[in-house]
């Protein structure tokens, strides 16, 4: 039981992405981050995102991995979710006007980012969060 209590409270709290020590990396590394915050409701490529900082897709996609040890597109998938979050206890649009108003092409891909960084679907995580406030 102490074991199952341990692996839901780390996997409860919000992931956090330490940036590395080398500065350029840093600076590499939050030049890509800003851009994929700046674009996430936009539909993009690795290609978009590579060619922005002028790398090539293939070394973005090590590089990012290797320093933040998770894909560009799971960090953008991770921005998506939290923006979507943000909708969610604001507004009363539906699921699917949000899902597509920040940047997932279908309710379902914005419910396998709830259920990735969440633990539950967009649904289930509005209605405890609206119960909470």
């Amino acid at each position: 039981m102490l074991i199952v209590t341990i692996l839901v409270e780390d996997f409860s709290h919000p992931k956090v992405f330490a940036l590395p020590l080398n500065q350029e990396k840093q600076t590499r590394l939050t030049t890509i981050t800003t851009y994929l915050k700046a674009h996430a409701q936009e539909p993009l490529k690795v290609a978009d995102i590579a060619a922005s900082v002028h790398l090539s897709p293939e070394y973005l996609i090590r590089f990012f991995k290797s320093n933040l040890g998770t894909t560009p597109y799971q960090y953008l998938a991770y921005i998506r979710c939290q923006k979507a979050q943000v909708q969610l206890r604001q507004s009363e649009d539906n699921l699917t006007e949000i899902a597509m108003r920040t940047g997932f092409g279908s309710l379902r891909s914005m419910n396998r980012a709830f259920e990735k960084f969440t633990h539950t679907t967009a649904k289930n995580w509005r209605a405890q969060n609206r119960a909470s406030q």
